[in-house]
């Protein structure tokens, strides 16, 4: 198997365990959702080291220590698209079918923390609007966690090209 396409799918299987450890274990509730708020900015985290290996396994493995920058950069992107499009669906299905009142939910908890944190009703009311938005389930949504996702793995994925592509020998 390709190291791209064996990143990506561990990758996108680490959000997803991510997303269903953090339902399992009550952090999706009103009294734990600030743990689960931590969980869920991690999940975008995970491609980094799923990225670096996968450009590693490429160049080590399958190029035999050789490798340009445009097949980590290519290698990387496309770890960031199967990720990308594991966790957008997964995440529709647990908005949709698993805890379908985690919009709800989100809501009450910023709701809680801007009050406390003194925030006047106009600025509340629209950063709700907001995170009801995110947590819609549309289409455009999660087209937009994809390109997202996407976007931040390319980056990542041009770094470290940089850093381990071969140098030209003299």
């Amino acid at each position: 198997m390709r190291s791209e396409l064996k990143y990506g799918l561990l990758a996108g299987l680490s959000a997803v365990t991510i997303i269903m450890l953090c339902e399992i274990g009550g952090f999706n509730q009103l009294s734990n959702f600030k743990i689960g708020n931590i969980c869920r900015m991690l999940i975008p985290l995970l491609l980094i080291p799923f990225v670096f290996v996968a450009i590693s396994k490429k160049k080590y493995t399958e190029n035999n220590g050789s490798l340009t920058f445009f097949e980590g950069l290519m290698t990387g992107q496309v770890v960031a698209i199967i990720f990308s499009i594991i966790f957008s669906l997964t995440f529709w299905i647990f908005l949709k079918y698993i805890n379908p009142i985690f919009k709800e939910i989100a809501l009450q908890y910023e709701n809680s923390v801007m009050i406390k944190s003194g925030v006047d009703a106009a600025t509340i009311k629209t950063q709700l609007q907001a995170i009801g938005n995110i947590y819609s389930g549309t289409f455009q949504n999660h087209f937009m966690i994809v390109f997202t996702y996407t976007v931040f793995g390319t980056l990542v994925a041009l770094v470290i090209s940089l850093f381990m592509k071969s140098r030209a020998k003299n």
